[in-house]
């Protein structure tokens, strides 16, 4: 928990010179840093402490990834969720189509500090790819288990253990402003409530990492963020 509380402060200086940054170079060493650093704090952080903690993961039934050496079984989604799920999605499709059709800049509004995340070059698309994707699988067995795991321990109630990671969670997100904080903040609710429900961890890494994929690659592009950056000088 020091360990995240110290990142989220480091990453909003951090955050401050990434976007000050134009040459490709130096924001590819920024990319590499903040995937190393997830996989050790988060990827690395949550099986260290699973392990610790000694936990059966039929304690908890919405974890679907063993520790001992069983295979993982079959993610078992409900019809309710993956029509709710392909909705929001075909939602958000025929908004930026509009987008891209009319330029409506009403819909170019975001939700957070993140635009400078956006790739510029091939080999930035490749590590901010890499990001989304151990995002997905770090910050859900973090958030979603490993820590509300280890403060359900101390404090006997496994609600507590999840509005304490989700609220950490979004804390995490403290670079990208104050709308980034509300939002990542919900989103990681929607997570942890699912997540209590029954659905399996793998599942929500899967959609995890789709939404920011979408965020970082699918809305740029259809946006036009792409070629926009692209007509401008590189360094």
């Amino acid at each position: 928990i020091a360990a995240c509380a110290i990142r989220a402060r480091k990453s909003a200086r951090e955050w401050q010179n990434f976007k000050a940054t134009h040459q490709t170079r130096e924001r590819q060493r920024f990319y590499r840093r903040w995937l190393l650093e997830g996989v050790v704090l988060l990827d690395f952080g949550s099986i260290i402490t699973i392990v610790l903690l000694h936990e059966k993961t039929s304690s908890w039934p919405y974890l679907t990834l063993p520790l001992s050496g069983q295979l993982v079984p079959e993610i078992e989604i409900s019809g309710a969720f993956v029509a709710g799920l392909l909705s929001g999605l075909a939602i958000l499709l025929l908004g930026l189509w509009l987008n891209f059709k009319f330029r409506q800049k009403s819909l170019n509004v975001t939700l957070g500090d993140f635009e400078s995340l956006i790739p510029r070059t091939r080999k930035e698309a490749g590590l901010a790819l890499l990001l989304c994707l151990n995002a997905g699988i770090g910050e859900e067995l973090f958030f979603r288990f490993a820590l509300p795991l280890l403060i359900a321990r101390f404090s006997s109630s496994l609600i507590a253990g999840g509005i304490a990671s989700t609220a950490l969670f979004g804390l995490m997100h403290w670079y990208q402003g104050w709308k980034g904080i509300l939002a990542t903040t919900f989103l990681g609710a929607v997570f942890m409530t699912r997540a209590l429900h029954g659905t399996s961890l793998p599942a929500l890494m899967a959609v995890h990492a789709l939404i920011d994929i979408f965020g970082l690659f699918v809305r740029p592009a259809v946006s036009g963020k792409f070629s926009r950056r692209a007509a401008q000088p590189s360094s």
